[in-house]
């Protein structure tokens, strides 16, 4: 994939959002749309017995990185350089979905430097592959790693799903900046994927 070309194809699979629109930066879902279609995502893919994956990915040191390319290249002002970036991952992100067998899913981006995915499974250890290989095409074509914490879920029926999506996301979220504090040492130690294991999420999120 060349970052010189024009935007890869919106990473939606599934009608389960449909009419949302691409972030202007990223070209990924835009979290609210995510966030709001979420819930009926998971209770839809409980009825028909599907395990979800969820995976956060977090740019490391990205603030270093624009305040770096601020301080040495003179058009570079404010978060241009940042959105450079997230621009160029959002391609990164939709090339890369396109290329996997989820029958479902999307990525999504949240805040200035987060990315999520959401994928229904076809098979158990697939999901923690391909987050892996997503991984792997950041560091090649970026200038700063993205780490990335993942789980597997099981969606049960007389989950009360709201709280149970934003549940399962903070878990993620949480699992992810832990082990970035605990490797607050150079960008070597960043660009890794921490996985929760199914049973973690299932006990913090019981059923209704």
């Amino acid at each position: 994939m060349s970052d010189h070309h024009g935007p890869a194809p919106f990473p939606l699979r599934g009608t389960w959002a449909s009419g949302a629109t691409p972030d202007p930066v990223t070209g990924l879902l835009g979290f609210p749309e995510f966030y709001a279609c979420l819930p009926s995502f998971l209770e839809d893919r409980a009825r028909h017995g599907q395990r979800v994956g969820i995976a956060i990915g977090d740019v490391d040191h990205l603030k270093s990185f624009v305040e770096n390319t601020n301080a040495t290249e003179p058009g570079s002002f404010g978060h241009l350089a940042g959105n450079a970036l997230m621009s160029t991952l959002g391609r990164i992100c939709s090339s890369w979905f396109h290329s996997t067998t989820f029958p479902f899913g999307c990525v999504s981006t949240f805040g200035g430097d987060e990315v999520i995915v959401a994928a229904v499974l076809n098979t158990t250890t697939e999901f923690a592959t391909s987050i892996a290989a997503l991984r792997d095409q950041c560091r090649r074509q970026l200038p700063r790693p993205v780490s990335f914490a993942r789980t597997t879920i099981a969606p049960r029926l007389g989950t009360d799903w709201r709280p149970y999506a934003a549940e399962t996301l903070s878990a993620v979220d949480k699992a992810l900046f832990r082990r970035k504090a605990a490797r607050c040492g150079t960008i070597d130690d960043l660009g890794f994927v921490v996985g929760l294991d199914e049973v973690v999420i299932q006990d913090v999120h019981p059923a209704a």
